[in-house]
């Protein structure tokens, strides 16, 4: 046993007889060592000064030292008391990991580093936890600012951007080029074709913006017969489309495919390869659609889902949070305001505007008028 182990069991010894008196009784610490001596007792670790004075402070007590069995001779040799030098504690890393499909961030304190953090958009501070962390919405942004201030990034998290389109390494867009779709039955013009490569660029989620009459639905439909593996495939419009779409699809895609049109509000079972359905009736249909497993959901006239409040804006949103391919047609994405055009955007690729309030500051003029939040700019 060490000195110093010895002195923290004379001292702890003692404190376990103490009875508090404010004079020197021989039942452990007197009045004026009790609060010290309790102190060094309850504590795990010493420094050099305090089991030097505690030795110091245990010379009074070699009476009573002696009926505890302790090594006396050796507690007040005059030997060096060696103090075991403190392990240091790891250094805490900068990390960003994925976690219930945001960043989770950790760093130790530092204000600098606070301060960028604060700049990611829709990051939000957990201080009811411990450890403490922060999280914000996966974007390149967010990853950018993280890089940037040497944070170990998640390589899962870099894969997710790469397959979004907007990894630092990877072009937003790509550079795709169709020339050619097996099996079309219609021929497109060439700027149909520029629309094609331009959902191939973007692994299947794009949006298709050109006027009316220019042909949106074909360069949505060319793109299914480019991928015959991706059904099936859900097709959601406007109840007077519907059958449009069943016409059009019959017309352009090559295969002989099971085409159903969806009817009323009480679900059926779905066998279709393609399922046509209306906005209107969306909200009874979701689980019964879910059920199959869509690969492809293209929404037609997507400007119909422009209001947070509408239940076929929470519908659409619901049903394509689960299907990797969405495209989007409207000649109008952005009706009367450029708040509509946010719901249009997160349907697609959430990692676009991955936060409300960011893109409402940039694009809508946010501002609290005293009453709530204005976006109508």
């Amino acid at each position: 046993m060490s000195k110093l182990e010895l002195a923290q069991q004379a001292v702890r010894y003692l404190a376990g007889i103490c009875d508090g008196a404010c004079t020197r009784d021989g039942q452990g610490f007197n009045g004026v060592d009790s609060r010290f001596g309790k102190s060094l007792a309850q504590q795990e670790n010493w420094s050099e000064k305090q089991a030097m004075a505690a030795v110091k402070m245990l010379q009074k007590y070699k009476a009573q030292l002696s009926l505890s069995g302790l090594d006396i001779e050796k507690l007040f040799n005059n030997d060096p008391i060696e103090i075991p030098k403190k392990k240091e504690k790891p250094k805490e890393k900068r990390t960003a990991i994925i976690e219930k499909g945001k960043i989770k961030i950790q760093f130790p304190f530092d204000r600098e580093v606070l301060d960028k953090i604060r700049d990611i958009p829709g990051r939000r501070f957990h201080d009811n936890s411990f450890p403490k962390y922060w999280t914000a919405p996966i974007s390149y942004d967010a990853v950018k600012i993280l890089a940037e201030n040497k944070f170990e990034i998640d390589p899962e998290l870099i894969a997710i951007l790469r397959e979004a389109g907007q990894a630092e390494e990877t072009p937003i867009v790509e550079a795709v080029k169709i020339s050619n779709i097996p099996g079309l039955k219609r021929t497109l013009f060439p700027y149909q074709m520029e629309g094609v490569s331009y959902i191939e660029s973007k692994q299947g989620n794009a949006l298709i913006g050109d006027e009316m009459g220019l042909g949106k639905t074909i360069q949505a439909l060319a793109w299914l017969q480019l991928h015959p593996e991706k059904r099936p495939a859900i097709i959601l419009c406007p109840a007077h489309l519907k059958l449009n779409w069943a016409k059009e699809i019959q017309m352009t895609l090559s295969d002989n495919l099971n085409t159903q049109i969806l009817q009323g509000s009480k679900p059926y079972p779905i066998t279709g390869e393609i399922v046509i359905i209306n906005y209107d009736i969306l909200k009874n249909w979701v689980k019964e659609l879910q059920k199959i497993k869509a690969n492809v959901l293209i929404f037609d006239e997507a400007h119909y889902i422009k209001s947070n409040s509408a239940l076929r804006t929470k519908a659409t949103k619901k049903l394509a949070k689960e299907i990797p391919h969405r495209i989007a047609l409207t000649g109008t994405p952005i009706v009367n305001r450029p708040i509509e055009g946010f719901n249009i955007a997160q349907v697609i690729n959430k990692t676009v505007f991955p936060n409300f309030m960011s893109y409402a500051r940039r694009y809508c003029n946010a501002h609290h008028n005293g009453f709530g939040w204005d976006f109508s700019g």
